[in-house]
Formats: structure tokens, C-alpha cells, sequence
């Protein structure tokens, strides 16, 4: 090269030094190398820096003046293109979709926006990361769906917006339809749609307005047919009008007839059936009033033995009452003279008898009083309740001081089920049923969820109460970590590169558990006590949190220090739960990093 010769694609000393990569393959200063920046873009794609020797790192294209799009795994896209690696089982995170994974995802979700977004409430999009529905409203799947993504169909039994609604008394052999309930039959005696009405009589008086407009047409029929008889064959003299009146005069009187009959019969009918109102019920007074079974007026006699009265009346029922002198007859016949006086000041007749109401019969009948409905009789919530005879107890799963899960078969029409029953002790005393009670509140409100051990219902009355859960035949997510943990593993905390570990079913056990306590954190709930010990595995190994209340009854007693107040699991509660008792969602968040760390060590303690 001689001394006049100019640089040409290199520049500096001796133009020793190649230009770098400029826009459009211009060619750069042959000083200082630099390229030229009249353009659109200095560098060309793939390359920044002052001389576009510099190639790019997350971003692409000239310049490097894009970032890379978000691609699985957090890998590198293409720094010319924006191309995400196409190797791997996807191209992009989850969340995104399209060649350079920048645009998210809408109505679908996961890696490559590759999974339909479930049955969401009133059609709302799912999270376009997991699929997870929104928890904020009334309900978070549609009619016949339910589960964290909603993609799951009512089980069998069960119907309406997340499953919750129960269905009725369909006809054997038969389930009811998932979205509305509706069955196929009807059990006898049950009607409707859904099968959970009874039949109930007409009232009293329905027939009354059907005779009515029956015995209209029968009379306009009557009318016109008689008229044109009458002015076809009346003899001349006779007046029409008057031979009309006669015949609907006659023919009203017939009608009154015929309804007051039936109007008679139907109030017989009623009062035998006990339709009209609340009839005075005699056997509410209690046996220390009267001595033993005896009544006031005849020793030797029960209070309602029509047979040995001691005075001769003609009233034999308390429908046959019509004055108040009836009333007061009956009374003494039946040994309660002692009331007739109060009935005699209110003037109580046989239609005023019929139609007692509690407070009238506390003033006539002091000592009774009315009577408040037996709460313990009552379902504690009747849209969970089970019959007891529709369960069967198997072996013992698990068992704590107070409380212990027992394997179970539910029948419930022509449906069996595997269920896992939990039940207290007879050494449990009332706070453990205190909390018993409060867990099955919890898991009402909670609901049905893919990644929540959910109730089947409960037995609340007519023994001791029991809760009826979902089964999950592979155990506790901890015994399942430390049997499955690499013997390698034993001598580290930390797994090294030599070490295989099943990841993908580790990663979806932490996602199951994220959607699980997702959901519970939409619910307003705060479980307080996440572990892999309380993380139960169901089919396909789905990860599914449990124990809401009854849990520190069957924890392990190395894993808590004794409290003033309670048990507490040292290992895995934030600090203001710890030092100030204080349980949010964001002291579960802490928890759930301890869990993680428990999935990703195997278990190791």
C-alpha cells in the first residue's frame, strides 16, 4: 500500500482495522471507523456500538434496537431476527405467543398460548400465565364447570356455576344435567325441574273461581239456547222477559248451592289435613304441670284418651268446634279445665281455635309458651348435608389425639364414591369440635377446586359431626418427595448437576399449589399452615392443599414449639406471625417459599 492509497472497508493506521457492521452495508469512516448516521439506523441488524462491531444480547435487529420477546425458558432470541429458539417443546413463555413471543396471549394461556382458556364466570379471559380464572366475583366458573382453569365438568351429583349446587331426588339410576340441574325423573314424591319440591295441595278456595267462570259460560249458554227456544215456541200473550228472569233466577240459585257444597267439603278436607293454620296442640303442655301421664279431671286417664272422659259431649274432634261454648267443652273433656277460663275472656270459638298462633296460645296457656324449633334437629348447612346411612367407614388413614380420617364409601344414587371421612374422638372436648365445626364453614365458603381437597358434605345432625371430604390416593406430598428422593441427595442440601430430579413433576407440583392458594386468597382465606405435609396428592399425582382447621391435631410434634396460645410450625411461619400473631396472605406467601424449598431439596429436613 502506498502512502496516497485510502482506506477503503477498514479504517485508522495503515487502515489496519476492518469497519464494522454499518446500516445497509455502508462503509464506515476510514479515520475513526465510525458509521455513517444520516440514516435510519447506524448498525446493521445484529450489531450496536459507536463502530457496529458489538453484537447484540437480549435485543436484536439494527442497531440492536428491540428487545428479544419473551421466550421459553428465558432463552436468547435471534439478534437479527428477534426469532425465538424453536428446539425446545416451545417457542415462547408462557403468556405469549407469535415468531418473536411479544404478543400476550388472549383467551388462551401457558407457553405458546398453546391451552384454551377454560369456562369462565360470564365469559371473562383467564390469566393468560396459568389459566386461572378471576376470583374476584360471585362465582368463577359457568354453569357445569369448575376447578382453578374451569376446565373440569361437574362431577356426578352435582350442578351450577363451580359445581356447588347439589342436585335433587332424580329418579334412580339417573344424574341430573351439570348446568341447571334439571333430571331425566323424579323420585317419588319429589317434582320440578330439579327435583327438590314436594307436591303441595291447591289452596283452599283455587276451585272456587274455576266454578265461577264455568257456571258464566254455562249460564250465558243457558240464557241463549232459552231465548231462542222461548221465541220459536212461546204462545202469543206471554212475556219473554219474565219467563228469562225465572230461568236464571232458578239457575243461580242452583250454583250457590253447588259452591257452597263444594266450598263445605274443601274446608272438612282442609281442617283433617291440617292446612288451616296452626291447630291448638294439646300435647305441648308438659308432663311436670299435670302429675305423671294423668290429667287434671280424671286421674286414671291420659290427656288425650277420648275413651275416659269424664263428660258426655257430642264433639269428638277439634274441627267439629264452632262456639265458644264447643271450646270449652272440649277443654274439660280432654282434662284441661283449668285453661277454659282464658279461653272464655278471649272468646276463643272453633275458628279462632283453629287458627292459634304462638303468642295468643302463650296468654291462653301460660306454661307452654310457644315452642322454638329443636336447632340441633337442624342441618347446620342443609345444602351439604348427607344421610348417615349413605355412608360406609373403612380403615383408618390417619390419626391424631382428638380426630381421626377414615376411608369411606358414599351411595348416592346409584353413584358410589371414595371419600375420606374425618371424625372427632369421644375424649375430643368442645373446643376440638369448635374447630371441627369451623373448618367445615371454611370449606363451604372455599368450594370446589382441582388443586383443593374439597367437601363432598357433611353429617351435622342425629350424631356426631362428620365431615366428608375428596379422597386422594397418593398420600401427603412429603412422604412422596422423601420416597422418590435420589439417595445422592442425602449428602447435600443443594442438588448438583450429577443429580437427576423428576423436574417438570417438581415444577407442577409448585404450580398446582400456586393455583390452589391462589384460589383460597380470592376467597379471602388464609390457610395459615402451608407445608408438603399438608398437600395431598390425587390423581396423576395433582397436587391438592388440605387441612383448614383440624390440622394441628395431626401435625408432627417435632415441627412446632409450644406456645402460649397454640402449636406453631417454626419452619415455615413468617416473622409477624411468629412475634406478633399476625396471618395474612402474605405470611402463606412466605410459607409457600418454605414449601418450595421442601419440593426442591426432596423432602430433606
Amino acid at each position: 500500500m502506498t502512502i496516497d492509497s485510502k482506506c477503503s472497508g477498514s479504517y485508522g493506521p495503515d487502515c489496519d482495522t476492518t469497519c464494522g457492521h454499518c446500516y445497509q452495508g455502508q462503509t464506515c469512516n476510514r479515520f475513526d471507523g465510525t458509521c455513517p448516521t444520516g440514516e435510519s439506523h447506524e448498525c446493521a441488524a445484529g450489531y450496536h456500538g459507536d463502530n457496529c462491531h458489538q453484537e447484540c444480547s437480549g435485543t436484536y435487529g439494527p442497531d440492536c434496537g428491540t428487545a428479544c420477546g419473551h421466550c421459553y425458558q428465558g432463552q436468547t432470541c435471534d439478534r437479527f431476527d428477534g426469532t425465538c429458539p424453536t428446539g425446545g417443546a416451545h417457542v415462547c413463555a408462557a403468556g405469549y405467543h407469535d415468531d418473536n413471543c411479544h404478543q400476550e396471549c388472549s383467551g388462551s394461556y401457558g407457553p405458546d398460548c398453546g391451552t384454551n382458556c377454560g369456562h369462565c364466570y360470564q365469559g371473562q379471559t383467564c390469566d393468560r400465565f396459568v389459566g386461572t380464572c378471576p376470583t374476584g366475583g360471585t362465582h368463577v366458573c359457568d354453569a357445569g364447570y369448575h376447578g382453578g382453569n374451569c376446565h373440569q365438568e361437574c362431577d356426578d351429583g352435582h350442578y351450577g356455576n363451580d359445581c356447588v349446587e347439589a342436585c335433587g331426588n332424580c329418579a334412580a339410576g339417573t344424574v341430573c344435567e351439570k348446568t341447571n340441574g334439571s333430571c331425566p325423573g323424579c323420585e317419588d314424591p319429589w317434582v320440578g325441574d330439579t327435583c327438590k319440591m314436594k307436591p303441595s295441595s291447591p289452596p283452599p278456595h283455587a276451585t272456587v273461581p274455576l266454578i265461577t267462570t264455568a257456571a258464566s259460560i254455562l249460564t250465558s249458554r243457558y240464557i241463549k239456547t232459552t231465548t231462542e227456544a222461548i221465541r220459536n215456541e212461546t204462545p202469543a200473550g206471554i212475556s219473554v222477559g219474565s219467563i228469562v228472569g225465572g230461568s236464571m233466577a232458578a239457575l243461580l240459585v242452583i250454583v250457590l248451592v253447588i259452591v257452597g257444597i263444594i266450598c263445605y267439603r274443601r274446608r272438612n278436607a282442609t281442617d283433617r289435613h291440617g292446612t288451616i293454620g296452626r291447630q291448638i296442640d294439646l300435647k305441648m303442655v308438659k308432663a311436670d304441670d299435670i302429675t305423671g301421664n294423668e290429667s287434671a279431671e280424671n286421674p286414671t286417664c291420659t290427656t288425650l284418651n277420648e275413651e275416659c272422659s269424664p263428660y258426655e259431649t257430642a264433639i269428638y274432634s277439634i274441627t267439629d268446634l264452632v262456639t265458644v261454648d264447643d271450646v270449652v267443652d272440649f277443654l274439660k273433656a280432654k282434662g284441661f279445665s283449668q285453661y277454659t277460663p282464658a279461653f272464655r275472656r278471649h272468646k276463643i270459638d272453633g275458628d279462632a281455635a283453629i287458627c292459634l298462633d304462638g303468642a295468643v296460645l302463650a296468654e291462653l296457656i301460660p306454661e307452654i309458651g310457644p315452642r322454638e324449633p329443636d336447632e340441633s334437629s337442624k342441618p347446620v348447612h342443609p345444602d351439604w348435608e348427607i344421610p348417615r346411612s349413605s355412608l360406609t367407614l373403612g380403615k383408618v388413614l390417619g390419626k391424631g389425639q382428638f380426630g381421626e380420617v377414615r376411608l369411606g364409601k358414599l351411595q348416592k344414587r346409584a353413584v358410589t364414591q371414595t371419600v375420606a371421612v374425618k371424625t372427632l374422638k369421644a375424649s375430643a372436648g368442645e373446643k376440638d369440635k369448635s374447630d371441627l365445626m369451623g373448618e367445615l364453614d371454611i370449606m363451604v365458603t372455599v368450594g370446589r377446586h382441582d388443586n383443593i381437597i374439597s367437601l363432598v358434605g357433611a353429617c351435622t345432625v342425629e350424631g356426631p359431626l362428620t365431615l366428608v371430604v375428596e379422597y386422594a390416593p397418593n398420600g401427603c406430598l412429603k412422604d412422596w418427595l422423601r420416597n422418590n428422593r435420589p439417595k445422592e441427595l442425602n449428602q447435600t442440601d443443594i442438588p448438583s448437576s450429577g443429580i437427576q430430579l423428576p423436574m417438570d413433576q417438581l415444577i407442577m407440583f409448585g404450580i398446582d399449589i400456586a393455583n390452589g392458594m391462589c384460589h383460597l386468597a380470592g376467597m379471602q382465606c388464609v390457610h395459615r399452615d402451608l407445608a408438603a405435609r399438608n398437600v395431598l396428592l390425587g390423581k396423576d399425582l395433582t397436587a391438592k392443599i388440605s387441612d383448614f382447621g383440624l390440622s394441628r391435631d395431626i401435625y408432627e410434634e417435632s415441627e412446632y414449639v409450644k406456645s402460649t396460645k397454640s402449636q406453631l410450625p417454626i419452619r415455615w411461619i413468617a416473622y409477624e406471625s411468629l412475634f406478633y400473631h399476625v396471618y395474612t396472605t402474605q405470611s402463606d406467601v412466605w410459607s409457600f417459599g418454605i414449601l418450595l424449598w421442601e419440593i426442591m431439596t426432596m423432602g430433606k429436613r
